[in-house]
């Protein structure tokens, strides 16, 4: 099992480099302004939006190649003194090579570290894809769509739940930038995940998921002084192979400052859990959780 995803991972990531590649989503911007928010699902933490904007007179002379390296540290926001305050250092990178005006192939992997149990330590999957450019949508919204494969590259995915593959279908939609205040941008996702897995039940006793789908808000502003904010929200569903649905959400809000148009250093706090509490019938949504709450500083180079 562990041999046929390595042999999966070296085939598309041969195709890719072959191809001089690694994806960049392409998004229609304003006449002044070509910005983009990058949040995401399956990175080293999803909760956490990095901002990377490029001013480009002409997006259709853009570089063929680029991307992003992002590094964040993030601890609780709260430390109770017993030993459950949680420290670590996320790093992810994602590249992207433009096929065509429209269509770009995409790369999506992560490390993550934890600074107080080094057994812990672990690569995040690691996302293929191929996107289509958001198109306009009857003038007032922007939409595209992609198609990806999740390779298991972490240990918990391949040893712990034998997680072979997941194949992904993605639809992204953003409000026309030119129908917004200068500085705006609103755009939302969907995604649908099937995952192939060689046992139903992983390594812990748990069912794997056979079916998971994100649903994706993300709102930003970035004021001419180079600062900026955002808020992202996430809702997740799964079912697992016993069909047993669960639902968890996850809110971001970030303050970020562009130091130049490769530089970006941000500041957040992201809350994540179950949407329920444990009786099943409580909503246990929230934005701030004491217990759960992170904090984080991250620093982001473009390329």
């Amino acid at each position: 099992m562990l041999f046929k995803s390595r042999l999966i991972l070296r085939t598309l990531l041969c195709l890719f480099f072959c191809s001089c590649a690694m994806a960049r989503s392409q998004q229609q911007k304003s006449k002044e302004q070509k910005s983009k928010i990058v949040a995401n699902s399956q990175i080293a933490d999803p909760g956490k939006a990095t901002q990377v904007d490029k001013n480009i007179e002409d997006p259709s002379q853009a570089p063929p190649l680029s991307g992003l390296f992002n590094i964040s540290r993030s601890t609780s926001l709260y430390d109770f003194k017993d030993g459950t305050r949680k420290d670590g250092l996320d790093y992810e990178l994602r590249a992207g090579y433009a096929l065509s005006k429209e269509y770009s192939l995409g790369l999506i992997s992560g490390y993550s570290q934890n600074l107080k149990d080094s057994v812990e330590n672990d690569f995040t999957n690691t996302s293929v894809s191929i996107k289509r450019a958001p198109g306009p949508w009857g003038g007032f919204v922007l939409g595209g769509y992609g198609f990806g494969v999740n390779l298991p590259t972490s240990k918990k995915s391949s040893q712990g739940q034998s997680l072979n593959f997941g194949t992904t279908g993605s639809l992204a939609m953003q409000i026309n930038p030119e129908k917004l205040s200068p500085g705006w941008e609103i755009s939302s996702s969907i995604s649908l995940t099937k995952n192939f897995h060689s046992y139903q039940t992983a390594q812990d006793g748990s069912v794997n998921n056979s079916w998971s789908s994100l649903q994706l808000l993300g709102i930003q502003y970035s004021q001419p002084l180079n600062f900026g904010f955002s808020l992202t929200v996430i809702h997740r569903n799964s079912l697992s192979y016993q069909d047993v649905l669960k639902d968890s959400f996850e809110f971001t809000e970030e303050i970020f400052y562009k130091i130049n148009q490769e530089l970006t250093v941000s500041v957040g706090h992201t809350n994540a859990g179950s949407s329920l509490k444990p009786n099943a019938n409580d909503s246990n949504v929230q934005i701030f959780d004491e217990k759960n709450s992170l904090v984080y500083l991250g620093l982001t180079v473009g390329f």
